[in-house]
C-alpha cells in the first residue's frame, strides 16, 4: 500500500475558514473510504473537536510533546480519538490536548526550540510522521495562525503539501506569502530526505456573486502573486485562471454560523454550493495534486475518480463484470458460471428494469474488467455502460479491459460503433467454453505481468 501524505492547513490571520475547510475535506475523504487522521495543531486556540462533535479528549498533542520533554516516546495511536462522521465516514482525531484548567499553563511552559533541538522532539516528530504515513492515507494538520516555533513545525517540517488559506485583503495575503517564503527556506535547510514542499493557495470567504468586478480584480491579483505555487504542480500549459477558479472557497452566509459541515448535507455536484469546492479540494489533495488536466476539463470526473479510489482501497471487489441485454441474458449467465469455475470473481450486471443506473455504475466501478455479451438487437443500456466504463478507465489511466463477445455473425455488424475497434470473441465460430478459456487465459497472463492478486 502506498505511503500516506501530510497536508498542513495554514493561515496567517484567523477567521479565514481554515479549520472549516479542513474539517469538510476530512469528512468527505473519510466518507469516500480513505483512512484519515486530523491533528489539531492550533494549540493556542484549538477547535476541531467542535466540528466533529467529540467529547473532551483525555489527552492529545500537548501530552505527547510533554512526554517527549520527559524523555519518553509516546505511542501516537494511544492519543487519537475515533470519530464517526455522517452516515458512513470514520476518522481519527488527534486533539490539541486535555482541556482542563492546567492546559494554558502547560502549553506556555513548552520551549519549542529547545525541545526540538535538544529535547528529542525532532526525532519524535520523524517517528510520528513515519507512523502516520504508514497508518493513514492522508494526515490533515490544522496549524495555528501567525508565526511561531510550533507553527513552523506545521508549515515547514511536517507537510508534503501546504494549503495556504487567506482572504481577499492585503494583510492576509502578504502574511501568507511571507510565511510561505520562510517555510520554503526552512525546508531547504532540513537535513532530511524530504521532497520539495508544494503549496495549494486557498482564497477563502470569497464573494463571487455580489461584488463581481472587485472579485475579478482580486482573481487577477491571485494570478500575479501566486502563479509560482500553481506551476509547481499544475500540468504544463494548463490555464492557471481556470485552476485558480477551482481552488477558491466562496463566502456562504448560511454556513458562517456554528460548526456544521455542509458536505454532510449538500450535493457536492452542485456548483452553487460551497460543498462543491470542498469536494474539489478533497479530490485534488487525495490525488496528490496530479492529473490536473482532468480537473480542468471535467471536474466531476476528477472527483468521481477520487471517490472510486477510496472504495478500492483493498482492490477491486470483482475481477470481471459481464454486461448483457435481454436477448443475451442466458449466454451471459452461463459465461459467468464458467469463469467462476476457473477461480475468477465474476458478477453479472442487472437489466435496467431491475436496478437503477446508479446501481449499475457501482458494479462497473467495483469491477476491474468488463465483458459485454452482444446480440443482434441494439442495446442502449449496454452502449451507456461501455461509454461509462471506457471514460472511467481513460480518466484514471487504469489498466482495465473491455472485451466484447458477439453471439452471431449479424451481431458483429450491429456492434456499437464505440466497440468496433476492440478485439471480440465470436460465438458463431466457437463455444462459450472456448470464450471462457480464452478470457481466463488472458486474465491469468495479465495477473502474472502486473502482479496483482
Amino acid at each position: 500500500m502506498a505511503a500516506g501524505q501530510v497536508v498542513t492547513f495554514y493561515s496567517y490571520k484567523g477567521g479565514v475558514g481554515r479549520s472549516f475547510a479542513l474539517a469538510n475535506v476530512a469528512a468527505l475523504l473519510s466518507g469516500w473510504g480513505y483512512r484519515v487522521l486530523c491533528i489539531d495543531w492550533d494549540l493556542e486556540a484549538p477547535g476541531l473537536t467542535y466540528y466533529f462533535r467529540t467529547a473532551s479528549p483525555e489527552a492529545g498533542l500537548l501530552e505527547m510533546v510533554e512526554g517527549v520533554v520527559r524523555h519518553e516516546r509516546p505511542d501516537t495511536s494511544s492519543y487519537v480519538t475515533p470519530v464517526r462522521v455522517g452516515d458512513t465516514g470514520t476518522l481519527d482525531l488527534l486533539a490539541a490536548g486535555r482541556p482542563d484548567g492546567s492546559y494554558g499553563r502547560r502549553l506556555q511552559s513548552i520551549d519549542w526550540e529547545h525541545a526540538y533541538v535538544h529535547g528529542g522532539l525532532a526525532g519524535a516528530l520523524e517517528e510520528w510522521r513515519a507512523d502516520w504515513m504508514r497508518r493513514y492515507d492522508i494526515v490533515l494538520v490544522d496549524s495555528r495562525t501567525g508565526i511561531s516555533d510550533a507553527g513552523g513545525i506545521c508549515a515547514a517540517l511536517l507537510p508534503d503539501v501546504l494549503v495556504l488559506a487567506f482572504t481577499a485583503n492585503q494583510q492576509s495575503l502578504e502574511g501568507a506569502l511571507r510565511t510561505l517564503v520562510q517555510a520554503l527556506a526552512t525546508r531547504n535547510r532540513l537535513p532530511l530526505d524530504r521532497p520539495r514542499l508544494r503549496t495549494v493557495p486557498l482564497p477563502s470567504r470569497f464573494d463571487i456573486q455580489v461584488e463581481y468586478e472587485r472579485a475579478e480584480r482580486w482573481r487577477q491579483t491571485f494570478h500575479e502573486r501566486l502563479a509560482h505555487c500553481y506551476r509547481d504542480w499544475a500540468a504544463h500549459g494548463l490555464p492557471l485562471d481556470e485552476l485558480i477558479g477551482h481552488t477558491i472557497i466562496p463566502y456562504s452566509a448560511y454556513w458562517s454560523f456554528g460548526e456544521d459541515l455542509p458536505v454532510l448535507s449538500e450535493n457536492v455536484r452542485e456548483p452553487s454550493y460551497i460543498s462543491y469546492r470542498f469536494a474539489t479540494l478533497a479530490a485534488l489533495l487525495i490525488q496528490r495534486l496530479e492529473n490536473t488536466e482532468l480537473l480542468v476539463s471535467s471536474r466531476d470526473s476528477y472527483v468521481d475518480a477520487a471517490v472510486r479510489g477510496g472504495r478500492r482501497q483493498d482492490g477491486f471487489r470483482h475481477e470481471i463484470a459481464i454486461s448483457h441485454s435481454e436477448e443475451t441474458a442466458e449466454p451471459a449467465l452461463r459465461l459467468a458460471d464458467l469463469l467462476r469455475q476457473t477461480g475468477i470473481d465474476t458478477v453479472v450486471t442487472d437489466e435496467p428494469v431491475l436496478s437503477s443506473w446508479k446501481d449499475q455504475q457501482r458494479v462497473l466501478d467495483d469491477s476491474r474488467h468488463l465483458v459485454m455479451v452482444l446480440g443482434e438487437k441494439p442495446s442502449p443500456h449496454q452502449d451507456r455502460e461501455a461509454q461509462y466504463f471506457l471514460r472511467q478507465t481513460l480518466d484514471e489511466g487504469a489498466e482495465r479491459r473491455l472485451i466484447p463477445i458477439v453471439t452471431t455473425l449479424a451481431a458483429i455488424s450491429r456492434m456499437p460503433h464505440l466497440l468496433q475497434s476492440f478485439q471480440s470473441y465470436d460465438l458463431s465460430r466457437g463455444s462459450l467454453e472456448d470464450a471462457a478459456r480464452e478470457i481466463a487465459r488472458a486474465f491469468g497472463d495479465e495477473r502474472s505481468r502486473s502482479g496483482y492478486p
